[in-house]
């Protein structure tokens, strides 16, 4: 079903900005990931306590768990600290062994070394991004292109009229919990149109049997343009 409507552009527009504030977030820690690889030390550190915090934040409460670890560096001075959150956190009890990076000139500034610690975390930010921004943005290439179909075909179509029927919402279609409107029209042989998905539409401002202008298309009559502009004004 085409959509043409302003709000359908504004919430992908926002997805592909999101999904590029995700693909960026994550390329940064992947290159982070990268640099600790490649700059820091490494040692053997100690599981040495293990943080548990609750999370009520979802219907159905998570719990996460932090690693304390220790490691010595190589003037015998030990070091403590605390690993970020990560779901493979879970694999590990205390008194485990766990290779990490540190870095020499700050050796509090400690990662475990591990590439589902390094590289995970970024990767999955890097094909969520790209995802959104791909799904979202062939949807905005879509619109444009309907919009502009639509500016042709009232140039250069063959207008005609036909009666307004019924207005019926797309339950497949859901932005804020809103369902857009898809108006149907029925042509002189009984067969139905159906207009482009419509917002905010408001049923008293058209009734059954209203005449409503259609633009087709002269060489190919399976394109249509239902013209609901009148309805942005009521």
């Amino acid at each position: 079903m085409r959509i043409t409507s302003s709000v359908y552009l504004a919430v992908n527009i926002f997805v592909v900005l999101f999904g590029l504030s995700c693909f960026i977030w994550g390329f940064y820690l992947v290159k982070e990931g990268y640099r600790i690889k490649d700059t820091f030390q490494t040692a053997t550190g100690t599981i040495y306590n293990v943080i548990i915090k609750h999370d009520y934040s979802t219907e159905i409460a998570n719990t996460q768990e932090y690693l304390q670890i220790e490691f010595p560096l190589s003037n015998g001075k030990k070091i403590r600290f605390t690993n970020d959150y990560s779901q493979e956190n879970k694999k590990y009890k205390i008194g485990d062994n766990i290779p990490v990076y540190y870095n020499p000139e700050k050796p509090e500034n400690a990662y475990v070394a591990d590439y589902r610690f390094l590289f995970v975390p970024g990767g999955i930010l890097l094909f969520l991004g790209g995802a959104l921004m791909i799904f979202a943005g062939q949807l905005i290439v879509k619109f444009f292109f309907r919009k502009k179909t639509i500016d042709k075909l009232k140039q250069t179509g063959i207008k005609i009229q036909a009666p307004f029927m019924e207005a019926k919402e797309d339950f497949e279609t859901t932005i804020m919990e809103k369902h857009p409107v898809v108006i149907r029209v029925e042509m002189e042989d009984g067969s139905s149109l159906f207009s482009d998905k419509i917002w905010n539409f408001n049923p008293e401002a058209i009734k059954p049997g209203h005449m409503i202008d259609i633009y087709f298309d002269p060489i190919n009559k399976k394109d249509y343009y239902i013209d609901l502009e009148f309805l942005q004004n009521k």
